[in-house]
């Protein structure tokens, strides 16, 4: 029970990712807020948790939103008592040149993938201070690490929000507040977000590119998230971790 008698918010928890990872972290003993724009969605994946006997409760959000967030702190620190994780993993993907890409679709990006976790970050930290610390998880991308093609909206936006986690890092820890920000960065993930952009053909010749052979999986992603926001990682802040089968060492 890596995260017993945790309190976790999880965005975009109602489905793909988020979802899956607010099931792994109930499974480790932690209670989590799914938060989640998609009222539906959150509600299915909060009775999933409750069903197998795990501790959760449904709260929407509206990540672009500053006072969505505000209500969604008040509500997590009135049923829980305390907030100890935030993982950031709401999100867009817009994938297309830059050419045929919009201004609207990069303010697209930028809202969801980068204003949704600075707000996320801002709101949750006065509550984890007072907590005495916390961890703050952001799902980035290779693609913010490495320039890809057909991704100019997508890349761009993770692009930023890991350097906007690397200075949120350095802020909290010199200020000693003991709140940690860490990055993840998955490649090529079978995530319904991802079959979405790719077909079925697309997605097995992407086999090809990562060295070990296979595509991620949920659960590859879903440990590296508990690892950083579980005490064994206490001493690790602003760090990249980079779930991509080895891609990023070759490139």
């Amino acid at each position: 029970m890596r995260l017993q008698d945790k309190i976790a918010i999880i965005t975009g928890a109602g489905s793909g990712l988020g979802a899956y990872t607010a099931k792994a972290f109930a499974e480790q003993g932690a209670s989590v807020v799914i938060a989640d724009i998609n009222k539906e969605a959150g509600l299915q994946t909060e009775q999933e948790i409750l069903a197998n006997g795990g501790k959760a409760v449904f709260i929407p959000l509206d990540v672009t939103s500053e006072t969505s967030w505000a209500s969604l702190v008040e509500q997590t620190i009135t049923t829980f008592g305390k907030l100890d994780v935030l993982v950031n993993s709401a999100g867009i993907v817009i994938s297309k040149p830059i050419e045929d890409s919009s201004l609207e679709d990069l303010k697209k990006s930028f809202a969801l993938n980068v204003e949704g976790p600075f707000l996320g970050i801002k709101a949750v930290a006065p509550a984890m201070r007072q907590n005495g610390g916390g961890s703050i998880v952001t799902i980035a991308s290779m693609s913010g690490i490495l320039g890809l093609s057909r991704a100019a909206p997508y890349s761009t936006s993770k692009g930023a929000v890991r350097l906007l986690c690397k200075s949120a890092a350095m802020d909290f820890a010199k200020k000693g507040d003991n709140i940690r920000v860490n990055i993840v960065n998955p490649s090529y993930v079978r995530t319904p977000m991802l079959e979405s952009v790719y077909s079925d053909e697309q997605i097995k010749s992407l086999e090809s590119f990562v060295p070990l052979g296979r595509l991620g999986s949920l659960d590859d992603v879903a440990n590296a998230i508990i690892y950083l926001a579980s005490d064994e990682s206490s001493f690790v802040t602003g760090f990249d971790l980079n779930l991509d089968g080895g891609f990023t060492a070759g490139n």
